[in-house]
């Protein structure tokens, strides 16, 4: 599909044949009954088994009818069929999509000029077109060898379905979502059906999983939802050469970048035959963590020989910090040491320049004049690359910058050199790094300040750098201390090199997707603790073979992708997911941690370091992170970071997945590393708060009632006061324990949101264990997930008013009455709108 970005060395590469030789394959009639006027029954067209002739002609009908009617139907003007298909080098007619940009062009100007009610014909006609067309993809998989297209043609009808439903959406009709951290607000305009071109029904054919094969399960799961397009972009990759294992990795974890300190093995460059190892001093280094101080390091290579020292870091002093992933062989497990290969490496990434000319390459392969050219440097070019990157010119919300003196978020200031998130320099000499005695705190530096400072250190500042293998010791409790200013380590260098070893095999002459694509199935972007590097970072410079390429290159150039190239605006955004926390207080940053899922599926190697990752992502103070250090075993960790929140987002209630076992925490995950977590917030999002009798949650509708003899794991709740009947059963990890209602015992289900008419709703079943304030308040104990839907069969509904009739009455804690349905369900009066509940 030529429309699409092209590698300059893709694993593999495939050509979509034309089956439809007709001249007009496609007579512009009514688009539904295409296949009738052409002979075919289209109920049958997937579920008969046909001749091999047959099979031909009906899979060139449902090519001729499903892409090139779709593009008749659904891009407003005729189109000629030649620009869809050519003859390749072997004299065989396949299709070609790569004038397609110029059709998508020209259907947004010609949309935008159609008077409304035109419009909202042509919406609702692409829409049933896409649905059919989207009908038949996934049928394809589903009906197996009964399908007459092969999945080849049937990726085409899903990067054709996708590119015109997401220009549709986003340019078009200009109903795309409204979101706010993550969470779906709404449509700037009613949005027509959404259709499903990519995620597992992509993944799941035969034809990607031969070309995925080597892909690790966790980064299978992790790309799941992906659209089709980036998806069929990353099967192209080649495979790395690194060879890791993942034959121990799980769709919840990657293993392979994990390590085994007590064997492991500093490595060296690849182009090394074997060199010395060049190291400072560790008692020097404990000597001035000790003394308050962050340790930097000094590398001189005019010798011929790394010289590396020590040296007190103080306010206006620039330098760069290291994020790199141990498993590529950049830490030591013995001391502060590094091959001098390694370091000779790293000196050149120190003193890479930082404008530099990089050849891109557009989709075609062919170098372009156009995007061979420097970033611009002036201050109105400048501002309008970041205004446009940051969403202010289209109507969506600037990003946010976070004061660390004043817990509140304002409006980013958009400058010609941007100083992102400046922390306060004389709080961190005060608080950490100056507790020398007759150490004069500096002032406080203002946002121009700083700028002019950060220009008169570029000199000087490639000199130092911060790297955990050489400036945290081994011993305790130095380390402990070392490990808690890292968050402040990272926010304060004036740059953040990624090293990471598929990245660094990446050339200048690399393109932009390319690079993305590397980017976004790297070894980084798999790991916690790099998570959290990037993330504070004011700016990245990611380390390829030759050079160094900022955060801030990378956006520009993708920019001067085509406007219809939605996989680069779509990967941009997936691999640059990092950096996205301009927010304010703690309660604001967890919230968009869990909002954005964003890191599920990353791995540590220490999984009690998660609680240390997340307690620097939310910016607590350096004493809470070591405290939460001392703390073991692990369960008792994670108990200690949530009853630290106080506030934490409300829709943790209904978050699927493993908890903590012991109350009050029965609620509180137990990881947010675990694909499965998923959080189900729903609009607009609340707060809820940790207390030591539960999770306090204000204003839940629910219902209590008692259970006289034992449920089912699916039972029917009767509402006597609605007369309504629904259907409660265990969500799909509650499944996996056997937690639930017990004979005897009151119970209460909570719910987020009043249960819709035609869906199911998330919710909690709770133990009752006490209710006050006239029964406005209950105080319960965390059983498990349920799910709640309505029961819309009449006939159902009135054979279970017949049954509940002749069952005894009994009167509940709460003041309602409920009967039992032996073990169909209950009735329940005790339905409350409005309720306190403290779920524990």
């Amino acid at each position: 599909m030529d429309h699409l970005p092209r590698l300059n060395d893709p694993a593999h590469d495939f050509e979509v044949p034309c089956l439809c030789t007709e001249e007009y394959p496609y007579d512009g009639l009514e688009f539904k009954t295409f296949p009738v006027r052409q002979g075919w029954n289209k109920a049958e067209l997937l579920h008969t088994e046909l001749e091999e002739r047959e099979r031909r002609d009906a899979a060139a009908m449902l090519q001729a009818w499903l892409f090139f009617g779709v593009l008749t139907e659904v891009l407003v003007r005729p189109i000629n069929p030649d620009d869809f298909r050519r003859v390749n080098e072997h004299g065989q007619l396949v299709i070609t999509t790569a004038l397609l940009p110029l059709y998508l062009n020209s259907w947004i100007e010609t949309f935008a000029r159609l008077p409304d009610g035109v419009q909202e014909r042509n919406m609702d006609m692409a829409s049933k077109c896409l649905e059919e067309l989207s009908y038949y993809v996934t049928r394809h998989f589903h009906a197996g060898r009964l399908s007459p297209m092969s999945d080849i043609v049937v990726m085409s009808l899903r990067l054709l379905g996708e590119a015109l439903t997401v220009v549709g959406q986003a340019d078009v009709w200009k109903c795309a979502v409204v979101e706010f951290m993550g969470i779906p607000r709404g449509f700037r305009r009613p949005m027509p059906v959404m259709f499903g071109f990519g995620g597992s029904a992509l993944m799941d054919m035969p034809l990607f999983r031969e070309w995925t094969a080597h892909w690790c399960p966790n980064e299978r799961r992790r790309l799941v939802n992906l659209p089709a397009a980036p998806l069929l972009l990353l099967s192209q990759l080649k495979q790395p050469s690194d060879n890791r294992d993942h034959s121990s990795c799980t769709t919840t974890a990657c293993t392979a970048y994990n390590i085994d300190e007590d064997n492991y093995e500093t490595a060296h460059h690849q182009a090394c035959q074997g060199c010395e190892l060049h190291g400072l001093s560790e008692s020097a280094l404990i000597d001035m963590i000790d003394a308050g101080s962050l340790p930097l390091v000094s590398i001189d290579l005019s010798s011929g020989k790394p010289r590396l020292e020590y040296v007190e870091y103080k306010p206006g002093l620039g330098f760069t910090a290291i994020s790199h992933v141990w498993s590529d062989g950049l830490g030591n497990a013995r001391g502060p040491a590094l091959p001098e290969c390694q370091l000779a490496q790293i000196a050149k990434y120190l003193e890479a320049p930082k404008d530099f000319d990089i050849k891109w390459f557009l989709g075609n392969g062919q170098q372009s004049d156009q995007v061979s050219c420097k970033r611009p440097r002036s201050y109105q070019s400048r501002a309008d690359e970041f205004v446009t990157l940051l969403g202010g010119y289209d109507g969506n919300a600037v990003r946010s910058a976070y004061n660390r003196n004043q817990e509140v978020m304002k409006p980013k200031t958009i400058t010609g050199m941007v100083v992102r998130n400046q922390p306060d320099y004389a709080d961190l000499w005060r608080s950490q790094w100056g507790k020398r005695a007759g150490t004069t705190p500096p002032e406080p530096l203002s946002t121009e300040e700083f700028s002019h400072k950060l220009e008169q250190a570029r000199s000087t500042q490639n000199r130092f750098f911060w790297m955990d293998t050489l400036c945290i010791p081994r011993a305790q409790p130095a380390r402990l201390k070392a490990i808690s200013d890292m968050g402040d380590v990272y926010r304060v260098a004036n740059r953040v090199l990624v090293l990471d070893a598929r990245l660094q095999s990446l050339s200048n002459k690399s393109s932009a997707m390319e690079m993305l694509l590397t980017l976004a199935t790297s070894g980084w972007m798999r790991r916690m603790w790099t998570f959290h590097e990037g993330t504070v970072a004011q700016k990245l410079g990611f380390c390829l073979s030759e050079t160094v390429l900022d955060n801030s290159d990378l956006k520009f150039y993708a920019k001067l992708f085509s406007s219809v190239d939605f996989v680069s605006r779509f990967l941009l955004n997936f691999a640059s997911s990092h950096q996205f926390f301009d927010l304010g207080n703690s309660y604001t940053r967890l919230m968009a941690i869990v909002t954005s899922n964003s890191i599920a599926g990353r791995s540590l190697s220490r999984p009690a370091d998660e609680t240390i990752v997340l307690a620097m992502l939310l910016n607590m103070p350096r004493d809470l992170v070591q405290t939460l250090q001392s703390i073991q075993p692990l369960e008792q960790r994670m108990r200690k970071f949530w009853e630290l929140q106080g506030e934490v987002p409300r829709g943790l209630l209904i978050w699927s997945g493993a908890r903590l076992t012991e109350f009050p925490f029965r609620w509180a995950p137990s990881s947010l590393m675990d694909f499965m977590l998923r959080y189900r917030e729903p609009s607009p999002p609340a707060a809820a708060w940790s207390t030591p009798r539960g999770l306090h949650v204000k204003n839940l509708p629910g219902w209590v009632f008692r259970v006289r003899s034992s449920l089912e794991h699916y039972f029917y709740l009767g509402d006597e006061i609605s007369k309504c009947w629904f259907t409660v059963y265990k969500d799909e990890e509650a499944l996996k324990t056997s937690m639930w209602a017990e004979k005897g015992k009151m119970y209460a289900i909570v719910v987020l949101n009043p249960v819709p008419e035609m869906r199911n709703t998330q919710g909690v079943l709770a133990e009752v264990l006490e209710m006050a304030h006239g029964g406005r308040t209950f105080y319960t104990t965390f059983v498990c997930n349920v799910r709640v839907g309505r029961l819309v069969d009449e006939d159902e509904m009135v054979l279970l008013w017949r049954m509940k009739s002749g069952l005894e009455h009994f009167r509940g804690l709460a003041g309602g009455h409920a009967d039992t349905l032996h073990r169909l369900g209950v009735i329940s009066e005790s339905r409350f709108p409005e309720l306190d509940w403290f779920i524990g």
